[in-house]
């Protein structure tokens, strides 16, 4: 990093310190917020680049030795804090970030004052399913491998192996990543950032409930589900700190809402699952939300007067374009956001330049470049893109997935950009986005 340091971009080779130096010197210097935005394919490095650019920027501010309580340090310590609760391994990356995240740094001359984060789009179906080779959330095999034994008995926790939603990936171990010592760095930016140990029993009651949902087996007589295993539910009702039998209700039946009353009706084995997962999903993702909101407040600058405002280095570390060997709607919205920020480079790399030479009355050759508004047309344009049909289904009552494919199908079939299987099919549609063609599962988006 110090060789970059008060270096112009122009001077030295290609690197992200380089980058970061130079949005440093601009904020400094010039007084212009910056913004960096880290894009790239699924296991391309966007995340250690976001890393490395944050390391360089506190190392700016404070110098190479890094004061211990400062601002630039609670930035640093928020990384390995929001990993453990954010990434996963996956096929192509052992620490793959399952959400996306836009960090603002902000500074006072040239300090570092504090930081927000913005998340967006956390995978919730990890929570409950992986794909083989794949992981749960990081945080669940570091609290099973590292905790004390009478902690993991206080919260009913045992090992990996005992616990449904950590099967699916048969992969409970990853060569790269050792969970124990992973545990204790966080644990080590927990207490730096001055989270308590109340609010780690917070985190070990929902952690732990979470995992005991996945455990809830469900039977079937006449089409009525019923619980297999209620010990189980005694676990996650203390846990949870909330009644058993009101559990066992919302798991086991529906409420349909008619203009005069609410009608509750019982569901058969499958809905009952579905019902399960829907619960562990929304714990796991609330949990998520409150923890970068807990963050934020021990991360943010002290107030000052609207006369100093703070400046910025904002930073967007988001999903690369992903395909998967199934693809739910998760992968849609990944995909559909990479287009937009494709759009967004076309617009400013070819579009806004060459403008600006026509303005100056420059002579050059006119670059062509693909142009994928189209294809964001697919997806969101009115009134029929792929996402108006999917929400028009879920808002039907008898809305489904064969509903779904035929309207998409019927709309789209003559769309260059959406193709309809060679092989008959009601599960899958596939749309040519501009890094590629992807096939996605309906059966996962309803």
């Amino acid at each position: 990093m110090a060789t970059y340091r008060n270096q112009s971009m122009a001077s030295m080779p290609p690197h992200v310190y380089g980058i970061a130096e130079g949005m440093y010197q601009n904020l400094v210097h010039d007084g212009v917020d910056q913004v960096a935005i880290i894009s790239g394919e699924s296991g391309a490095g966007k995340t250690e680049a976001f890393k490395r650019i944050l390391r360089h920027l506190a190392a700016s501010s404070e110098g190479d030795q890094i004061t211990w309580g400062s601002a630039a340090q609670g930035v640093l310590e928020s990384t390995p804090l929001l990993e453990s609760f954010g990434n996963a391994t996956t096929l192509r990356n052992d620490n793959s970030s399952r959400f996306g995240k836009f960090v603002e740094v902000f500074f006072s001359g040239p300090s570092i004052t504090g930081a927000r984060v913005t998340n967006y789009l956390l995978e919730k179906s990890r929570v409950v399913q992986q794909s083989v080779g794949e992981r749960n959330y990081h945080i669940f095999y570091q609290l099973l491998s590292g905790l004390d034994k009478e902690t993991k008995n206080a919260h009913q926790l045992t090992s990996v192996s005992d616990f449904a939603y950590l099967q699916y990936g048969k992969a409970s171990k990853v060569a790269s990543r050792s969970d124990p010592e992973s545990l204790q760095v966080l644990l080590n930016c927990w207490s730096n950032l001055r989270f308590t140990g109340e609010d780690m029993d917070v985190c070990l009651r929902i952690m732990s409930g979470v995992l005991h949902l996945g455990n809830v087996e469900f039977g079937e007589e006449d089409e009525v589900s019923f619980i297999k295993n209620p010990k189980v539910l005694d676990v996650i009702a203390s846990e949870l700190s909330i009644n058993c039998q009101i559990l066992a209700n919302v798991l086991t039946t529906k409420v349909t809402e008619t203009r005069t009353e609410a009608v509750r009706s019982p569901v058969n084995r499958i809905q009952a699952r579905v019902n399960r997962d829907s619960i562990a999903k929304y714990l796991y993702s609330k949990y998520f939300e409150l923890l970068v909101e807990e963050l934020n407040q021990r991360l943010a600058p002290p107030k000052i007067d609207a006369a100093d405002a703070s400046q910025s280095i904002s930073l967007l570390d988001i999903y690369g374009f992903e395909n998967l060997p199934t693809n739910s709607l998760e992968q849609l919205c990944i995909n559909y956001a990479n287009e937009n920020l494709q759009l967004f480079f076309n617009r400013y790399v070819f579009e806004l330049e060459q403008a600006e030479y026509s303005s100056e009355g420059v002579s050059w050759s006119y670059i062509t470049f693909p142009d994928n508004r189209v294809i964001i047309n697919l997806l969101t344009g009115k009134p029929d893109g792929i996402f108006h049909i999917l929400n028009d289904e879920a808002y039907l009552g008898q809305g489904n997935d064969r509903s779904f494919i035929q309207k998409s199908h019927a709309a789209h079939r003559n769309n260059p950009h959406y193709g309809v299987p060679k092989i008959a099919s009601a599960s899958e549609f596939l749309i040519v986005h501009f890094a590629g063609t992807i096939a996605y599962s309906v059966s996962l988006h309803l």
